[in-house]
This record gives structure tokens, C-alpha cells and sequence, in this order.
């Protein structure tokens, strides 16, 4: 498998399920760039990987309001996002995202053409 031009639906964040009816996502370009939804507003950035190793960089997001419960998810997810180190795929086909402690991110892959 491959990050470039994938797209994954985030179940999971740092153990806790993403809330139900929220969308957290996030989607790698052949072009080095990432983006996605955080649950109620848009991010982007620049990736890049060696190895299993993963960089996420010039991230920026939209900042408009939301409920609190998404809110905290929302935060959660960005700074999470933003100290990622490294990736791997599991067996079923989940993404595993982990920061340099170990606090990991895993998700899932996104049907084509949904953003």
C-alpha cells in the first residue's frame, strides 16, 4: 500500500472513537499535500514519508464554529496531526498514525470520489 493518492476515514484518536456523525478524514495527493476534514472545519499541509517515517508540515485549517463535544475533537485531532512521526498498515487494511510518545491515530480506507 501506498499513502500517495489514498484517503482514509479516522476512527480512532488516541483511543477514543471518533463521535458518531462527525467526519474526520484525511487524504494524501500524489503532489505531496494533505487535507481533509477535522470535524467541522477543512485543514491542509504539505506531506512527505521515508521509510515509515511521515512529516506533515505548513498545515493550516479553517477556523469556523461548532459544538463543543466536536470542538475538543477537533483540537485533539489537529495537534495530534501535527506531531505525527510515523505510519504503518495493518493487516485489515487500517492506517495506523503515531507520534513520536506512541499516541496513535487509526483509520480507515475512504470510497473514492467522497471527500
Amino acid at each position: 500500500m501506498n499513502l500517495a493518492g489514498s484517503q482514509w476515514q479516522v476512527e480512532e484518536i488516541d483511543g477514543d472513537p471518533v463521535a458518531e456523525g462527525s467526519d474526520v478524514t484525511i487524504a494524501f495527493t500524489d503532489e505531496g499535500r494533505v487535507s481533509g476534514s477535522s470535524s467541522c472545519n477543512r485543514y491542509q499541509g504539505g506531506w512527505d514519508a521515508n521509510g515509515n517515517q511521515l512529516e506533515l508540515s505548513r498545515m493550516a485549517a479553517t477556523r469556523m464554529a461548532c459544538p463543543e463535544p466536536l470542538i475538543q475533537q477537533e483540537n485533539r485531532f489537529l495537534k495530534l496531526l501535527g506531531d505525527i512521526r510515523h505510519y504503518q498498515f495493518e493487516a485489515d487494511g487500517r492506517l495506523v498514525l503515531e507520534t513520536a510518545d506512541g499516541t496513535k491515530m487509526t483509520a480507515v480506507p475512504q470510497p473514492s470520489g467522497k471527500e
